[in-house]
C-alpha cells in the first residue's frame, strides 16, 4: 500500500507554532507520511535544521528530526519549485 504525502507548514514556529507543529511531525501512519516544514526567526530555524525540534514534558523528551525550517518563504519556494504542492501556495 503506498502512503499518502502530507505535507504542513507551519508560519510563525515560536513556542506554539513549534509545539503543535512538532505533534504533527511525530505522528507515526500506516496511510499518511506527514512532511513538516516550519518559517522562523533564524536562530529557531537553524536549531531546528541542525538538531531537530526537542520538546520537552515532564515525562519525557521528544527529538523531532523530520522537520525542515525556512527563515523566509523564498527559501521554501526556491528548493522545492519542481514539488507538486496541492493546495500549500
Amino acid at each position: 500500500m503506498n502512503k499518502q504525502n502530507i505535507t504542513i507548514g507551519v508560519i510563525g514556529s515560536g513556542s506554539i507554532g513549534s509545539l503543535f507543529g512538532g505533534y504533527l511531525a511525530s505522528i507515526s501512519s500506516d496511510e499518511y507520511d506527514i512532511n513538516m516544514f516550519f518559517f522562523g526567526r533564524e536562530a529557531h530555524i537553524n536549531a531546528i535544521n541542525k538538531n531537530g525540534l526537542l520538546i520537552k514534558t515532564k515525562t519525557d523528551n521528544i527529538r523531532i528530526k523530520k522537520i525542515i525550517g525556512y527563515k523566509n518563504p523564498k527559501d521554501f519556494l526556491r528548493n522545492n519549485k519542481n514539488k507538486h504542492l496541492g493546495g500549500v501556495l
